[in-house]
């Protein structure tokens, strides 16, 4: 896929990528932070799995450009992190129908499985950006948030802060992916779901601090 290189955007494009890196830093920062003040996880398998799988690809195995194969390694070390709250505390949600033993195994089937898809998918449609898997996982993370919240019934390891930070990193990351990419039908799909149920979880979740009578704006 013909992509043009991030030296030659202009400032503008470059500044809202900026801040759409760093919002999405943040957000992994504030998740790890929840994790171990509420001795949770913030972060639901499937998308942490398809995150790792997309910046181990993209920042060392099919390293992006520099400065972005920096930033997607920032990222990755992150995500890390929310691993080993997933790691700590996930046995106590672990799904009741399978063995307990089994903890180890699925998170491994889960991460091979994510790995597998993001390579399959950058290979078939030469994706070497990354754009389509990544905004792809940026659909699945507030599905999956959506879903964690309404099967917890409560905020242990979720911010507001989280559910603003992705939604601002994300939609500062547009301009640069126009310029990738396009304005096809599958990738304004991907930004108008993805904005649109990122707006659904922080609803959501700030109802849900209200309903618990927690500032939703001191939990951070």
């Amino acid at each position: 896929m013909d992509h043009q290189p991030i030296e030659m955007l202009d400032a503008t494009a470059l500044a809202w990528a900026s801040i759409g890196l760093v919002g999405w830093l943040v957000a992994y920062v504030v998740i790890i932070r929840r994790g171990l003040i509420d001795r949770s996880y913030g972060m639901p398998l499937v998308p942490l799995c398809i995150n790792i799988a997309w910046e181990f690809v993209f920042g060392v195995l099919h390293a992006d450009q520099p400065p972005m194969n920096l930033v997607n390694i920032a990222w990755l070390a992150a995500d890390l992190g929310i691993l080993w709250t997933y790691w700590r505390h996930g046995r106590a949600e672990f799904p009741a129908l399978l063995p307990r033993w089994s903890f180890v195994p699925v998170y491994l089937a889960v991460q091979v499985l994510a790995l597998w898809g993001v390579l399959a998918i950058t290979y078939q449609f030469r994706d070497w950006t990354g754009s389509y898997t990544g905004w792809g996982e940026n659909l699945v993370i507030p599905a999956a948030l959506i879903a964690m919240l309404l099967r917890r019934g409560d905020t242990r390891g979720q911010s507001i802060y989280v559910a603003l930070a992705t939604l601002v990193g994300s939609f500062a990351l547009v301009p640069l992916e126009w310029r990738i990419t396009g304005a096809g039908p599958l990738m304004l799909f991907l930004y108008a779901g993805f904005i649109g149920l990122g707006l659904i979880y922080a609803v959501l979740l700030h109802a849900r601090f209200r309903a618990e009578g927690k500032n939703p704006w001191t939990c951070f």
